[in-house]
């Protein structure tokens, strides 16, 4: 369970393979696709592990929570940012209510991503509808030389 946190194959290889090990070894094949616009080489190590448990949440929860068929991560490096989308074909969800610290629905995952990005000096937008699926994009700064 641990190793699945934080794999080593993020430590050794980076983000990039340590998502396609995770996609590869936890859903069955075609119900997740993974693409990389541009290959964003190595990350900052806090960079690459947030960023991956990012994913990993909200892959996690489309599954879980939302009963996608299918979920569509996309990874690209730009102009001295990461942007990381997960997107899924799920059931949505109310994203206040999700959010509002006193309901009763109160997101720990959500939150958890929330306070990640903010770590990184990012933003996290989640567009969901419910009964249309949900989007989740990640944007975090990352210096030009910065590994």
């Amino acid at each position: 369970m641990i190793l699945g946190l934080r794999p080593a194959l993020l430590d050794d290889l980076g983000l990039v393979p340590a998502l396609r090990w995770y996609v590869e070894n936890t859903f069955e094949p075609g119900k997740v696709a993974f693409t990389i616009d541009a290959q964003p080489g190595r990350l900052p190590g806090p960079v690459e592990v947030a960023l991956f448990r990012i994913v990993q949440e909200a892959v996690s929860n489309a599954h879980r929570h939302g009963a996608a068929r299918n979920v569509w991560i996309g990874l690209e490096r730009e102009d001295g940012h990461v942007h990381v989308a997960v997107r899924d074909d799920g059931l949505g969800f109310d994203v206040a209510r999700a959010l509002d610290p006193k309901g009763a629905s109160g997101s720990v995952g959500l939150v958890g991503m929330q306070e990640r990005v903010a770590i990184l000096a990012g933003t996290l937008t989640i567009h969901s509808t419910p009964g249309s699926g949900t989007e989740i994009i990640v944007d975090v700064p990352i210096a030009p030389d910065d590994r």
